[in-house]
């Protein structure tokens, strides 16, 4: 879609729904696929363009509610809301606001309010089906059985999607089917080659197996590449996770809270997690836990 938006934008430089979706789609690009910084600036150019042609238009709202939901901002979730409830106040037909929505509310913990927000948006979608990327809510909230539907569902319609087979790892760990997690690495590792996210998965299923050499060989490849598109913060809590298996629960615990302090703060999850079972005994954890609470409240 970029370059039949980029001609639009050429064409007809005061076209602000152009710009807006122009926006969206190099935001997607930089946080997704390519995180060279050309993108968010095209992203962050677009975005002021569009608000500038139109405040109203409910497409730049939107625009830039995925500008400050992303690593650049460093996940600013109550004003990334912000833009959305303004978007949709504006026109409710937006499937995709009420997915990033559902998304930003399952990373701070408010988990029954994705869960609604992820269905608000189904009448609006062309199929009439709710986003997939609801089985983050299903994993995280411990209803496997769902999550593992959804995740089939997604597999077979989108094979190479790098967030489906993620979230399907981290899904046979929690449930330790560990042949099934190993093929399923094994397949990340050919779609999605040097993904710290995943290499970091890898080294939970070892240390979950009790093998600490290869896990944090794992560990200490996911730290070395720069890449990390938008996920950074899901690599910093499964190196939580690792460290937090082998019984560290100092150096775990510090990055469980630069998971947090990089946009990852669903504290649901860190409470059933059993990867952090040994984490949740420090002194800090509570205090952690409860101080998310009060920071996003129900």
């Amino acid at each position: 879609a970029t370059q039949p938006l980029m001609n639009a934008v050429a064409r007809d430089p005061a076209f602000a729904l152009a710009h807006a979706v122009l926006s969206l789609v190099c935001a997607k690009r930089h946080f997704e696929i390519d995180p060279s910084r050309s993108w968010l600036e095209k992203a962050e150019f677009h975005c002021q363009r569009a608000l500038e042609l139109d405040a109203a238009l409910p497409e730049g709202h939107v625009a830039k509610a995925f500008l400050l939901w992303g690593p650049s901002r460093n996940f600013q979730h109550i004003e990334a809301i912000g833009e959305l409830k303004h978007a949709l106040a504006l026109q409710k037909n937006l499937p995709h606001a009420y997915s990033r929505w559902g998304t930003i509310l399952a990373h701070i913990g408010l988990l029954d309010h994705a869960r609604t927000m992820f269905e608000r948006g189904r009448p609006f979608d062309p199929r009439k089906i709710i986003s997939h990327s609801i089985a983050q809510v299903y994993l995280w909230s411990g209803e496997y059985e769902l999550a593992r539907a959804e995740l089939q569902k997604w597999r077979v319609e989108s094979p190479a999607n790098k967030y489906a087979i993620h979230f399907a790892v981290e899904l046979a760990i929690l449930t330790e089917r560990w042949e099934e997690a190993k093929g399923l690495l094994d397949e990340a590792a050919s779609l999605v080659q040097d993904e710290p996210m995943i290499i970091a998965l890898q080294g939970v299923m070892h240390a979950a197996m009790g093998k600490s050499e290869p896990a944090l060989r794992s560990m200490n490849r996911a730290c070395t590449d720069p890449k990390s598109f938008g996920h950074a913060h899901h690599t910093y809590y499964q190196i939580a996770c690792i460290l937090s298996l082998l019984n560290r629960p100092e150096v775990a615990f510090e990055w469980l809270e630069r998971s947090v302090d990089t946009g990852f703060a669903c504290w649901p999850f860190f409470l059933k997690d059993p990867c952090l079972k040994n984490l949740r005994r420090h002194a800090h954890f509570e205090l952690l836990v409860s101080s998310l609470q009060a920071k996003y409240p129900d």
